[in-house]
C-alpha cells in the first residue's frame, strides 16, 4: 500500500476548522447571531396539508462518530409570481398492476414508444440494467425480500444549479415534486393511493442527485411505480403549492441555521472550496432564495427532470422482466430531453494552510477538523485513502482514538474519513471534539502523528485489521 506516498501528495495543504483559534494562519472570524428558531415540519413521511415536507438524506455517506453531514437544501422566499399557466388536475385514474412477462428474451418489451428498450447492460435472470429509448436507465432485481423499494434518481443537486446556484431549486423541487399535484393526479389522489399501498415513502436532495422512493410490497408494484414516475415527469407545480412549500422550505432553513453541526460543516466546506459551487449550500441563501419565483423552479424542473438525466431503480422478490415492463409501461410517453449540462468550475489547488473560526452560542465542547485536499471519486489512490481513514480514526481501536483520546487524553472524540464527490477534489479529514483548552496541543499531536506516518507508512497488522 504506498501509504507514505498518497499522504504526501496533500500533507502540505493543511485547512483547520473549529470554535477557537488553531494556527498562526489568517483567520476569518464570523460571529453567529442567536436567534430563535421555530420547529421543522415533520420529515418522516409524506401527510396532508400545510405541514406536508419531505426528508433530505445525507449528502455525505462517510459516517463516523463525529462526521458532519451534508444537510438537504432549501429556498426561502421566493417571488409568489405564478408562472405558466397551471392545467387541470385529470380525474383519478387507478393503476392496474402490470402483468408478468411470459418471454424471457432481450428484445421482450411490448412498448412501442419512448419506453422500448434500446439495449442492456446486464441481462441476468435475477438482474437486468436496461436502457430504454427516452435514455431511461432501469435497473431491476430480484431479492428475496417480502419489500419491493421503487426508486428514481435524477442527475441534479446543489452544484449542477448553474444561473440559480445558490436558490437551493433541488431541494425546493424536491417538497414539489414528492406527492405533489402531476398530470396523473390531483395531490390528494397521490396522497390517497399513497396511503393504500402502505405510505412508505421518503425523498432527499444532495449536491449531486436528487431521489424519490417509496417502500410497499409485492402486489402494489405497479402502482408504486405509477406513483413515483408519475410525480417526477408529470409535476405541476401549482402556485398554491409553490407559495406552501416555499413556507415548508423557510422553516428547515431557519431550523438548520441554528444547529451547530450544519452550520461548521458549511464553515468547512466555504474554507475549502473557493470556486468550485461545492461551497455553496445545498439548501442555498435566503437572498437568492427570495429573488426566486416559480417561473424560475418550473423552468429548472423541466431542464432537469428528463427520462435522459435520470436512473430508475425496482428491487423485490418478483421476477426482474416484470419490475422492468412495469417502469418502461409508465414511462413509454415521456421523451427524451436536451441534454442537462454538468460543466462546472473547477477548484483551484489550495497553496498555503486556511484557518477559519467561528463562535456558537452555547456550543459548549469545540469542534476542530483539521482537512487536507484529497481526491476525486474516480482517482486510483482512492482505495488507499479510504483504508487510511479507517486506520486513522475508524473505530475504538483506531490509531487516534488510542492516542489522543485514551492515552492523552486531549479529546473527547475522534474519528477520520476520506469524502471523494464525483464533481470536485475532496478531502481527508480528521473531525475532533475536545475541550477548547486542548486544542493546540491535540493538533500538535495529530501532525506529528501524521509525520510519522509519512516516514514510516503503517504496520502490516493494523493494515490486515
Amino acid at each position: 500500500m504506498q501509504t507514505k506516498r498518497l499522504l504526501s501528495l496533500f500533507v502540505g495543504s493543511l485547512l483547520l476548522f473549529g470554535c477557537h483559534r488553531a494556527s498562526n494562519a489568517p483567520v476569518e472570524r464570523v460571529e453567529l447571531p442567536v436567534t430563535d428558531h421555530p420547529g421543522r415540519a415533520s420529515n418522516d413521511k409524506i401527510v396532508a396539508g400545510d405541514d406536508r415536507s419531505l426528508a433530505q438524506a445525507n449528502a455525505k455517506p462517510n459516517q463516523q462518530p463525529i462526521a458532519k453531514e451534508m444537510p438537504s437544501a432549501e429556498p426561502a422566499q421566493p417571488d409568489r409570481t405564478a408562472a405558466e399557466p397551471t392545467p387541470a388536475p385529470p380525474p383519478s385514474v387507478d393503476a392496474k398492476p402490470a402483468k408478468s412477462a411470459k418471454k424471457k428474451e432481450v428484445a421482450s418489451t411490448k412498448p412501442a414508444g419512448y419506453g422500448a428498450e434500446e439495449y442492456r447492460l446486464v441481462n441476468q435472470s435475477d438482474e437486468i440494467v436496461s436502457v430504454l429509448k427516452n435514455g431511461l436507465v432501469v435497473v431491476s432485481k430480484r431479492v428475496p425480500s417480502p419489500v419491493v423499494a421503487v426508486r428514481g434518481y435524477v442527475n441534479t443537486g446543489g452544484v449542477y444549479e448553474g444561473k440559480w446556484l445558490g436558490g437551493g431549486l433541488s431541494h425546493l423541487l424536491e417538497h414539489l415534486v414528492a406527492g405533489g399535484s402531476s398530470q396523473r393526479r390531483t395531490e390528494a389522489q397521490n396522497r390517497d393511493l399513497l396511503q393504500r399501498i402502505g405510505n412508505n415513502s421518503n425523498a432527499y436532495t444532495t449536491s449531486d442527485h436528487t431521489a424519490y422512493y417509496i417502500n410497499t410490497t409485492g402486489e402494489h408494484m405497479s402502482e408504486a411505480v405509477d406513483l413515483v414516475t408519475g410525480w417526477m415527469f408529470g409535476a405541476l407545480i401549482t402556485p398554491e403549492e409553490y407559495r406552501r412549500e416555499y413556507e415548508v422550505v423557510q422553516r428547515e432553513l431557519e431550523k438548520d441555521k441554528g444547529e451547530p453541526d450544519w452550520v461548521f460543516y458549511q464553515l468547512s466546506e466555504t474554507n475549502r472550496y473557493r470556486i468550485s459551487p461545492a461551497r455553496v449550500p445545498v439548501i442555498g441563501y435566503q437572498e437568492v432564495i427570495q429573488s426566486l419565483s416559480r417561473d424560475d423552479v418550473y423552468e429548472y424542473y423541466k431542464l432537469t427532470y428528463i427520462p435522459n438525466n435520470m436512473i430508475f431503480s425496482v428491487t423485490g422478490d418478483l421476477p426482474a422482466e416484470e419490475m422492468l415492463k412495469a417502469v418502461q409501461k409508465f414511462v413509454d410517453d415521456v421523451k427524451p430531453g436536451r441534454e442537462f449540462e454538468r460543466d462546472i468550475a473547477a477548484e483551484p489547488p489550495v497553496l498555503s494552510p486556511r484557518t477559519s473560526v467561528a463562535t456558537f452560542p452555547k456550543l459548549g465542547q469545540a469542534k476542530l477538523q483539521l482537512s487536507f485536499p484529497s481526491v476525486r471519486m474516480d482517482s486510483p489512490d482512492l482505495y488507499a485513502l479510504d483504508l487510511l481513514a479507517t486506520i486513522l480514526g475508524g473505530g475504538e481501536s483506531s490509531i487516534l482514538v488510542e492516542e489522543l483520546r485514551d492515552k492523552r487524553r486531549l479529546v473527547n472524540a475522534v474519528a477520520a474519513g476520506n469524502p471523494t464527490p464525483t464533481y470536485v477534489e475532496g478531502s481527508f479529514q480528521i473531525d475532533m471534539e475536545l475541550d477548547p483548552e486542548t486544542i493546540a496541543q491535540a493538533t500538535d499531536a495529530t501532525l506529528k502523528l501524521l509525520d510519522q506516518i509519512i516516514k514510516t507508512g503503517v504496520t502490516t497488522d493494523r493494515i490486515d485489521r
